[in-house]
Parts: C-alpha cells; structure tokens; sequence
C-alpha cells in the first residue's frame, strides 16, 4: 500500500482532536465529486474552517490507488454522523458519476480493509458498512446502486483477510515477545520494511522473497528488524510475509 501521512491541521469543523475510544466499524465513503484528486479532497478538508462545513475522513483512497492518511486513527472525523464515534472512515475517488471506482483505486481499498480488518479485530462481512447504512444518504453511490457490488468488495477484503489470495503469506504465527538472535526468510515478493510499526508508517525499505532478516521483538503482529534506521534504530514487518528459520 502507498499510504501518505498528511494530517489535517486542528480545527473544529474537520479535525476537532476528540479521542475515540474504540472502533467496532469501517464505513466506507465515496467523494462525490468525479474526476478529483485525494490531495485536493484532502486540502478541501483541510480548508473547512473557511467554508465551514464540518466533514473530513480518516483515509482517502485516489484515483491511482495512493492512499492519504487525514486524521490519526484514534481521533474523531467528521465522516459517518452518528458512527463517528466508533467508526473509521474511509473516502474513495471515482472517475465519472457512476461512483464505481477503478481498479487500483479498488484494489487499494481491499487492502486497506485488510489491514484495518486484521488490527482491530474485525469482520469485513458484517463490520464493514456504507455511509447508506448509518444514514440512507445514497454513499457511495456505485455500492448502494449495485449491492451485488457492496457484497463483492466485503468478500473480496475478508477473502484476502483469511489468505486465500495473499500471495507470499507465510503460515508461521509469531506471539508477542522478544526474538533477538532469531532470523526469518521473507516470504512476499515484495515486503515494505516501515519506520514503526504500522501502515501509518513511511515506508523507508523494501525487502524481496528468499531476504534473510535478524529479528527484534514482536508486538500485536508487528516485529522490529535490525540494520535499519527506523524508529529506536530499528525496521518493522508485518510478520505475516515472515518464516522463522
């Protein structure tokens, strides 16, 4: 995933800073204005204290499968009404006014719903909704027109979820705790290797199928690797695309 941190600057119409206290829902958005870009939705956001207009989004997907990150995952975005408080929301970019989105725009939502799905816990078949499912506001429009295709995405993300298509996905489950001394191989044919742990993280190396890592310390499915300069000295995989050796 191409995920581009770029937060909201403070505000009370689209970043107001409130905590949430849990997220038991991904709802997912559609922009509404065909054509534009993640960036320029992002900076309409960004710009709500001049307009005032309360909206924003935690995450926007664009129209070249770029994803930018708006507002931290542990705060409130003006996104879902009512399930703001427990919901992530998500915005997609589409190029005309049927709503349906493109493939890599797509293909980057399925794996953004992945990783969402497998931090907190969810089940992309009954914990992912529609804007239209909070409110019966007709968002995103191609998935409340074509509910086959509403269905198909939550299939499509909980398929991947389980790995059924995952290429590389390693069978090895790694516990939380210390693995200095140990090595794995790298299963994935490309594996990012992030600043800390999490897809929020910049992406400062890349690592290829058959690379042998040193291992750190493991912690919610996220281990440090040494030899890089990340946060604490450090890299950090996910330990999905990982096989101790």
């Amino acid at each position: 995933m191409n995920i581009i941190t770029n937060f909201l600057d403070k505000n009370k119409y689209s970043r107001p800073g409130t905590k949430r206290s849990k997220t038991t829902k991904i709802a997912w958005h559609y922009v509404g204005n065909a054509r534009s870009s993640a960036i320029a939705n992002r900076n309409y956001f960004n710009n709500a204290p001049k307009h005032k207009t309360s909206a924003s989004s935690h995450y926007i997907i664009g129209l070249n499968g770029e994803i930018i990150y708006c507002v931290p995952e542990g705060e409130i975005a003006y996104t879902t009404n009512s399930a703001n408080s427990y919901s992530i929301g998500i915005e997609m970019c589409h190029p005309d006014s049927s709503g349906k989105f493109n493939t890599l725009t797509y293909n980057a939502a399925v794996e953004l719903g992945v990783d969402l799905a497998r931090r907190y816990k969810l089940n992309p078949l009954t914990d992912f909704i529609r804007h239209y499912d909070v409110t019966k506001k007709c968002c995103p429009k191609y998935w409340v027109d074509n509910k086959n295709a509403w269905e198909k995405f939550k299939k499509d993300v909980n398929s991947k979820l389980k790995g059924n298509t995952t290429q590389g996905s390693s069978t090895t489950r790694f516990k939380n705790g210390d693995y200095t001394g140990k090595k794995a191989r790298v299963t994935a044919d490309v594996l990012n290797v992030r600043y800390d742990r999490g897809t929020n993280y910049k992406v400062i190396a890349k690592l290829k199928k058959g690379d042998i890592v040193k291992l750190n310390y493991c912690l919610n499915e996220w281990i440090s690797i040494e030899g890089y300069k990340g946060n604490k000295g450090l890299g950090y995989v996910h330990t999905d695309y990982l096989e101790i050796m």
